[in-house]
């Protein structure tokens, strides 16, 4: 299962949903951790933390969620037009 992290939108925004030590627990528990680019700057995690954690850093929002089997987020009213995926039908699993 991939687990996606996204740099937050709201302004001012500066947390971070993973932190590398989450990663680390994530990654124990076989999941795979996929962490947008700059995701934890503002909370003063730099991409290379995430890496040696074990996350695989990844360019864009919408190329977290595009691959992402499930996606943690600090903010609740997060839309899939605010991830620039309007239009876009949520990934499942057969028989899911």
């Amino acid at each position: 299962m991939i687990v996606g992290v996204g740099k937050e939108t709201a302004a001012g925004e500066r947390r971070v949903a993973v932190t590398p030590d989450a990663v680390k627990t994530l990654a124990k528990a076989q999941l795979e951790v996929a962490v947008e680019r700059g995701a934890g700057e503002a909370a003063g995690f730099r991409d290379d933390l995430y890496e040696k954690a074990g996350a695989r850093v990844v360019g864009t929002g919408p190329d977290v969620y595009a691959s992402a089997d499930v996606v943690l987020a600090s903010l609740a009213d997060v839309t899939l037009a605010d991830l620039g995926l309007s239009g876009v039908a949520p990934r499942g699993r057969p028989g899911a």
